[in-house]
């Protein structure tokens, strides 16, 4: 993420970040391949990795025991 990408979402408080951030999972990566729920299926000429939503809410969950998941039901109105 580039300063300006962030400035237009968060404003001008920039000075706790060194730019550009770089996403790095690395980590989520080992802990979802060690708890067993990473699957890998084939695609194409390749393999593509996932998770099965539910799986990986239950180890976020796990992990932070203190955050606060809401699930919003979509309506029709």
């Amino acid at each position: 993420m580039t300063e300006k990408e962030y400035r237009s979402v968060a404003g001008d408080n920039t000075d706790k970040y060194s730019f550009p951030i770089i996403s790095d999972y690395t980590l989520i990566g080992r802990d979802l391949t060690k708890e067993g729920i990473l699957r890998h299926k084939a695609f194409g000429y390749s393999e593509t990795r996932m998770v099965p939503s539910g799986s990986f809410v239950i180890s976020l969950k796990r992990r932070l025991p203190n955050i606060r998941i809401v699930v919003y039901k979509q309506t029709n109105e």
